[in-house]
């Protein structure tokens, strides 16, 4: 069974490209995860449990807190989620839209570009002529991947292409949002970061769980449903039917979802960590929905129980199993990552839960060393991943060059 479709660095392809592009170096996805992993540890995750002490009346009150608050949400967003979303999209969009035709190495830019714009936005908030930098240069990407988009097959594009490419632009359109509003906030993951996971999502059910493509008929449901949903929590706040109407579809968005590429040898794979990790999440995914019918007062419990439950869950076991195959090191041990998995769930429990249940104090002091000590390990492994292989080219190349010298 393969890995997954994705491409390592050395894939060869007919190129989109240009001079300029040709002239670039190659920014492989381990590079994009390290800044994800980095940005998750130091500012997406301790910002969070600081903030969300101060919520739970364990901290002093600032008089930063909606600022605090917009800067974590800024950071969650854009300096940790979205290289790894940019990451894998720029790595993998070859194979995942199933083409000969490869992305500008130009599409590269993006990573520099949006962190360079994420961190003036934390530093000159409400800056329109930043938020358009960084629109902009996501919205670069999603370009890249029409042009993709094109050569491919109809399928592809139902239960792909089109996911990616109105992720891609929703995303950028946030950088315009008040994210320290949580139902602004809440909208944007629906609309940026859900549908790149249910567009990735299935490539790692088929190549890792034992799953299946989704058939076209089954893509065609889930965009409706998706886009329903989408829909029903951009109505006004005070519409009595947009929250049951959008827990109904996010449900059936998700389950559709899973029907359509799971079959029951996926079952098998559950006890691996990449099996727990998907478990887990897709556990989470459901909850959120069911949450949703709570109403706007609930948006924060529904954006901490996707966003800490649903996208870290993946994101924390799937580049555990595909980084090390990428660079070629060796992995953390699976007794290790599961263990790491589980012990963040700690996180979504008392985090997104918090509203239903008068948690203790100590449950939320335990959450956050929870969440610090699982990210610490996890970006631990990868920044020693990536230092190992950068540590490696440079070895070969200080040896070709001696080489060149003795020739």
């Amino acid at each position: 069974m393969s890995l997954v479709k994705i491409s390592k660095p050395h894939s060869q392809g007919r190129a989109v490209s240009c001079k300029f592009s040709s002239m670039l170096p190659v920014i492989t996805i381990d590079k994009f995860f390290l800044i994800g992993a980095l940005a998750g540890f130091f500012g997406s995750i301790t910002l969070g449990a600081y903030v969300w002490l101060i919520r739970s009346g364990l901290l002093p009150v600032s008089t930063r807190y909606h600022s605090m608050r917009e800067l974590h949400a800024v950071m969650q967003f854009y300096l940790f989620l979205t290289p790894f979303i940019l990451g894998f999209l720029i790595q993998s969009a070859q194979k995942l839209f199933e083409t000969q035709i490869t992305l500008p190495r130009a599409a590269q830019l993006a990573l520099p570009a949006t962190i360079l714009a994420a961190i003036a936005i934390l530093l000159a908030p409400g800056s329109i002529l930043v938020s358009a930098i960084l629109a902009a240069s996501i919205w670069g990407v999603a370009a890249c991947l029409a042009l993709l988009f094109l050569h491919a097959t109809w399928p592809v594009r139902l239960r792909f292409g089109g996911f990616a490419i109105f992720g891609l632009f929703s995303l950028g359109a946030g950088a315009f949002f008040d994210l320290g509003i949580p139902g602004h906030a809440l909208k944007l993951f629906w609309l940026g970061v859900v549908p790149i996971i249910l567009a990735t999502a299935q490539q790692f059910i088929k190549g890792l769980l034992g799953g299946r493509q989704p058939a076209p008929l089954a893509s065609i449901v889930t965009i409706g449903l998706f886009l329903g949903t989408a829909l029903a929590l951009l109505l006004p706040e005070e519409s009595q039917s947009a929250s049951p109407v959008a827990t109904i579809l996010a449900l059936l968005t998700f389950i559709v979802f899973l029907f359509s590429t799971c079959r029951p040898a996926t079952f098998q794979h559950l006890r691996s960590p990449i099996g727990v990790a998907f478990a887990c999440a897709h556990i989470w995914a459901l909850l959120g929905a069911v949450i949703l019918s709570q109403g706007s007062a609930y948006a924060d419990s529904v954006l901490h129980i996707w966003g800490i439950g649903y996208a870290v869950t993946l994101i924390l076991g799937v580049s555990m199993r595909i980084i090390p195959w990428i660079i070629e090191t060796q992995p953390i041990s699976s007794s290790i990552q599961i263990v790491l998995l589980l012990t963040w769930q700690v996180v979504p429990i008392v985090r997104g839960l918090q509203p239903f249940y008068p948690f203790p104090r100590i449950a939320v002091w335990i959450a956050s060393i929870c969440a610090l000590a699982a990210l610490a390990v996890w970006a631990a492994a990868i920044v020693s991943s990536v230092v190992a292989v950068v540590s490696r080219q440079f070895k070969a190349k200080r040896e070709a060059r001696f080489k060149h010298q003795r020739i």
